[in-house]
């Protein structure tokens, strides 16, 4: 089973000449894939996530779920998208409310809504005893995040997907809502919108750089930590720990994998340096 969008093409139109948000753009993601796809401001990233969401039909090219046409029939039952305003997606009198909304909409009975968001609520690391009686509104911005990510969860999409979800958040709601989502992927595909490799580039199995709209990089995630020269070129800041050892090899003087994992990246510095006259 399988999320696809293949040669996907879409403009907007709406003050002309119409802009080209994406031009003939591919990704797959299957279940239990973490898909990063990352872009500078205006290179498409929301815009992919609206036509893979099935909230917006592609201009040319096609979406396709588990082999079939996506549409929007497919929004909250098979597929669940988290904005990147996600406290606007709140609304209810209680977490707990707010969260069994969406199952009780598409239908499913109080009992197994219910029970749905207490184990949507755990998934993100919210017990249901100590949040689901509050108000959504009383909540942290990583909070909010992810229980807007639970409320998506219950509805039990085989895809999730999330714009730019650590955006504007400190570095315990970011950690927080990255766990949220790697938990996630236990039971779903999900792609993850951002501008930044930082929280989901050591997760991923793949990445799609968009530049303008268009592919500038696909594949493995692996294959872009070993060579990230692709996102200096599409004009993303390398990770602190990639970013030491590029420098490294620039000078000369690191000759290396590279490797995201901080210890890992310590240890190959220290021999290289130690070996060098």
């Amino acid at each position: 089973m399988s999320l696809n969008l293949v040669n996907v093409s879409y403009s907007y139109d709406r003050v002309p000449p119409p802009v080209r948000a994406l031009d003939s753009v591919d990704l797959d993601v299957g279940v239990g894939e973490l898909v990063l796809v990352l872009g500078t401001t205006g290179s498409g990233k929301s815009t992919l996530l609206l036509v893979a969401s099935g909230l917006v039909e592609p201009e040319h090219g096609e979406a396709i779920i588990d082999g079939a046409t996506l549409g929007r029939e497919h929004v909250g039952s098979s597929v669940g998208l988290v904005f990147q305003d996600a406290e606007s997606q709140l609304f209810a009198d209680s977490v707990m409310d707010d969260v069994a909304f969406g199952p009780l909409n598409l239908g499913v009975d109080p009992t197994e809504a219910s029970g749905r968001a207490h184990e949507a609520l755990s998934t993100v690391g919210l017990q249901p005893d100590e949040f689901g009686d509050r108000s959504p509104f009383s909540l942290s911005g990583g909070e909010a995040r992810r229980a807007a990510i639970a409320g998506v969860l219950a509805m039990g999409p085989r895809y999730l997907l999330a714009d730019e979800p650590t955006a504007g958040l400190d570095a315990s709601g970011r950690k927080a809502v990255r766990e949220a989502l790697l938990r996630a992927r236990r039971s779903a595909g999900v792609v993850v919108v951002s501008h930044s490799s930082d929280d989901f580039l050591p997760h991923a199995d793949k990445v799609l750089l968009l530049t303008g709209g268009r592919t500038s990089w696909w594949g493995p995630a692996s294959a872009l930590v070993a060579e990230p020269s692709p996102l200096v070129r599409a004009g993303l800041r390398l990770p602190p720990v990639l970013s030491v050892q590029a420098e490294l090899h620039r000078r000369g003087r690191y000759d290396q994998p590279f490797t995201l994992d901080p210890t890992e990246a310590a240890h190959r510095i220290s021999q290289v340096m130690r070996c060098s006259p």
